[in-house]
């Protein structure tokens, strides 16, 4: 039976990244990630409430599977969504698979300060969260704005996932 996965932890780290060229924050948890099941997934409702996010500085809102691939978005910049998608979920993983060989805490959040602009990964049910925010958004609004979509959406995507 999986247990509801909430985007909150027991513990916290930050620590410059100079791959990333900018901060990372992680925030674990002590639950672990199933995989998605392959369950159709209304996209347009799922578009639609990443559209209500495009506001105030977020530049695009993003929603994948561990795997990277893409299953909805909204975005305000012509850019490419899926490459962003991939590339996040492979972050996403490396601080997962680190976190596995080290016996600690499953990785429930991880937050990006980048020149150009801020970013927050975020697990919602089985599946990866991707807020992109212009370098203006403080950090407590986009993570706000992450956790809103995820109390709406988490319920939803943990009943068809367990369909």
């Amino acid at each position: 039976m999986n247990n509801p996965i909430r985007c909150h932890g027991t513990s916290s780290s930050r620590r410059f990244d100079p791959a990333a060229n900018g901060f990372i924050h992680c925030l674990h948890s002590e639950r672990t990630m199933d995989q998605f099941s392959s369950t159709m997934l209304r996209s347009r409702a799922l578009t639609t409430a990443l559209n209500k996010l495009s506001t105030g500085g977020i530049r695009s809102a993003m929603l994948f599977n561990p795997e990277g691939v893409l299953l909805a978005f909204s975005s305000l910049a012509d850019e490419s969504e899926r490459s962003k998608a991939a590339i996040a979920a492979n972050i996403w993983n490396i601080y997962q698979h680190h976190l596995e060989t080290s016996e600690a805490d499953t990785v429930q959040e991880i937050m990006f300060e980048f020149a150009e602009g801020r970013l927050i990964l975020c697990r919602v049910a089985l599946l990866l969260l991707c807020l992109h925010g212009s370098k203006d958004v403080p950090l407590g609004m986009l993570r706000a704005k992450a956790m809103t979509l995820i109390e709406n959406l988490e319920k939803p995507l943990l009943d068809l996932a367990d369909s």
